[in-house]
């Protein structure tokens, strides 16, 4: 308590010391430059700890924030520049506030708003324009998941707020073809995540003229193949989430176009095993989630072509023992999901295969101990669920060969306490799961 005390008496006493200087400078003679008053004020306030700085800056009135920041450049380095506003509670009557303290954080580069509805979001920017101001530093935004909607109004206000943008997630707001039309202003941004919402081709459309997007989450809205196409006419994209969007495979073949993409997540489309094909032409890809797509045997045998693959998923794909053989050809996979497929004991040998491994999923797969022995011989591994399976006490006594694991599900494998007991003893196990 008495720390306590002693450190809210500095910052009431600097706090002071400082306000007395900015009066001394606004009161100054025009004739006197204003950089010669730097060594007094400044010397005052040099030295002090960092949590001192931050409380006296949040101590001073708005109109000496400012001044604050640029007569001491220990406080420029120290004050955050990303903010977090959880608006939760927020009422219209404390706009004004906080019109008052977003103009003392100009500087911030990364701003994220929670649980704000659109009309104080909408009033707040409009009190911000109205004083003319801007936030030229900022290049992050991210508006997700709030209340209401982002209408074009507020695109608009964002568009003049933040020029320099170049990362925007406006995912679930409601955003539908007009103001995915509007997002073609942001001239500057490279990161667009729109995903969850109710755009459709048009808008997919629209979105696919920002060319100098390198990544794109789309997911979860409607844009078929009609939109896959737009999407696939932009040639910078090295990451793009584009699942749950009604693709089949025309839209794989678009997709193929993307000759740039690292990283691609196509999950619960209706692609089949044509769509696998085409998207195997993806050479330089790295990362690839294909969950729920039914490609079968012959989507996974395509999927096994792409040497590059280090992560993949996989799972939910009716993929038997020959589609499991075709991935074991994907020497650099270091994560592999499989789970909810029919592999058995057979495709689990085939896996076992690939060395360098250090996370798997294989959960719901139809496997026994023959199946549980084949994956201890993956001594890589950190991270292993294998849930819903037959392995018993016999296959987990081969688990408890892989001395590297640290992560284990392994619920529903028809496994008692002993079993779990010998596991306990021979892995130095920070989390395991027996349901």
């Amino acid at each position: 308590m008495k720390k306590l005390i002693v450190s809210l008496g500095i910052v009431f006493l600097y706090s002071n010391l400082f306000a007395a200087a900015a009066d001394d400078i606004r009161g100054q003679s025009a004739s006197i430059p204003q950089q010669a008053l730097l060594p007094q004020t400044t010397s005052r306030l040099t030295g002090l700890p960092e949590e001192v700085i931050r409380h006296i800056f949040d101590f001073l009135p708005s109109a000496d924030q400012q001044v604050f920041r640029e007569l001491n450049r220990q406080a420029r380095q120290i004050l955050p520049t990303a903010l977090t506003l959880d608006m939760k509670t927020a009422q219209d009557t404390e706009i004004p506030q906080m019109v008052d303290f977003l103009k003392s954080r100009e500087g911030i580069k990364r701003l994220r708003i929670k649980n704000i509805r659109e009309s104080v979001l909408e009033i707040t920017l409009t009190a911000l324009l109205d004083k003319n101001f801007t936030f030229p530093a900022l290049r992050e935004l991210d508006i997700s998941h709030n209340e209401g909607r982002v209408s074009l109004p507020l695109l608009e206000q964002i568009r003049r707020l933040m020029p320099k943008l170049t990362f925007l997630n406006i995912g679930d707001n409601q955003i539908r073809d007009a103001e995915a039309a509007s997002l073609a202003q942001l001239a500057h941004l490279t990161f667009l995540n729109v995903g969850f919402n109710n755009i459709g081709a048009a808008g997919a459309e629209s979105i696919s003229h920002m060319h100098q997007l390198t990544s794109l989450d789309i997911a979860d809205n409607r844009i078929g193949d009609a939109g896959a196409a737009s999407i696939g006419q932009m040639p910078h994209l090295t990451s793009l989430n584009i699942s749950g969007n009604r693709i089949r495979d025309a839209g794989a073949a678009s997709l193929a176009r993307l000759s740039q993409l690292r990283s691609l997540g196509i999950e619960y489309n209706q692609i089949g095993a044509v769509g696998a094909a085409s998207l195997a032409q993806l050479s330089q890809l790295r990362s690839l989630h294909i969950a729920g797509n039914d490609i079968g045997d012959a989507g996974a045998a395509s999927i096994g072509q792409m040497p590059h693959l280090t992560f993949l998923n996989i799972g939910y794909n009716q993929i038997g023992a020959a589609g499991a053989a075709s991935l074991a050809q994907l020497a650099h996979l270091t994560s592999l999901n499989i789970g909810g497929n029919h592999i058995g004991d057979a495709g689990a040998a085939s896996l076992a295969q690939l060395s360098q491994l250090r996370s798997l999923d294989i959960g719901f797969n139809n496997i026994g101990a023959a199946g549980a022995a084949s994956l201890a011989r993956l001594s890589q591994l950190r991270s292993l669920g294998i849930e819903y399976n037959q392995i018993g006490a016999e296959g987990a006594a081969s688990l408890a060969q892989l001395s590297q694991l640290r992560s284990l599900g392994i619920g529903r494998n028809q496994i008692v306490y002993a079993d779990r007991d010998l596991l306990r003893q021979h892995l130095s196990l920070t989390e395991i799961t027996f349901y």
